[in-house]
């Protein structure tokens, strides 16, 4: 939704769950990364959710948010296709609403596999990179005890009446013509830009202002997380890393890097591994 709205562009969902590599490619920290997607992820969703509720109050939709699951459909010739990356033919994916009874069980192996891993909260699974090792571990959870679960995800659950969409006189205001519709999205990705870099910058001249400095240098305690997080904000590269990564994934006019990237880390070895 967000690409196709040009709030983002192609590479951001790659670079979402490969931070590392791709901070070995463009040259930022990886930390970096990873906050940006854990605030502005917040952020995209707030946006798309008051837009959702504005046509709600215009009686235009109705919407949700639903937990929705990817399974496999029964292993039948005619129910399988070709998977060209793994070359092999494989079941169609069926994507629909979590039963009840699903719900729990991925809250279940949810909490086993976050206590397993040592994380009480999701947001510090994402911010150490654990995020898909996490998710593939409650994956594997769930098929081991008898689901076809393949994966899942929150979504958003939107719906309309053909009447009300007939009724043009009441929202030609939301219609865009192709050309408008272009414009338009250019123009949101420019907010998009720049609204990011503003609050990088506050977020840098926040934390140059509360990290006390003790006889010229800065004290830091390695335990101390909020202290981290200061000294990586007020840092003079902060900014200049940042503007990187907006420009990596936000930028409508950057070409798809994910080939790239890739290919860069298969050829270091060693930095892949560490």
């Amino acid at each position: 939704m967000l690409e196709s709205l040009n709030m983002v562009n192609r590479n951001y969902h790659f670079i979402k769950y490969n931070a590392n590599d791709t901070a070995n490619f463009i040259k930022v920290d990886s930390a970096n990364i990873k906050e940006f997607y854990d605030i502005n992820n917040r952020n995209f969703n707030d946006a798309v959710e008051r837009a959702l509720k504005r046509l709600s109050s215009k009686f235009l939709v109705n919407w949700q948010l639903v937990q929705t699951v990817a399974v496999n459909t029964e292993k039948e010739e005619e129910e399988e296709i070709y998977n060209w990356k793994k070359e092999e033919f494989v079941p169609k994916e069926i994507h629909r609403d979590a039963t009840t009874e699903e719900r729990e069980l991925i809250i279940l192996y949810e909490s086993i596999v976050a206590e397993e891993m040592g994380f009480d909260k999701k947001q510090n699974i994402f911010l150490c990179g654990k995020w898909l090792e996490f998710t593939r571990n409650v994956c594997n959870r769930l098929q081991e005890n008898g689901t076809n679960i393949l994966y899942y995800y929150k979504s958003y659950d939107i719906v309309f009446h053909k009447k009300v969409i007939q009724e043009l006189d009441k929202i030609n205001q939301y219609l865009l013509i192709s050309e408008e519709r272009k414009d338009t999205k250019n123009t949101l990705n420019n907010v998009v830009v720049e609204q990011i870099e503003k609050n990088t910058k506050t977020r840098h001249d926040k934390a140059k202002d509360k990290l006390p400095p003790v006889l010229g240098q800065r004290r830091v305690n390695k335990w101390d997380y909020e202290q981290l997080e200061l000294v990586r904000r007020s840092d003079n590269n902060y900014i200049p890393e940042t503007n990187k990564i907006i420009d990596t994934v936000i930028n409508h006019k950057t070409k798809l890097l994910v080939d790239a990237i890739i290919k860069y880390n298969r050829k270091q070895p060693e930095k892949l591994d560490k």
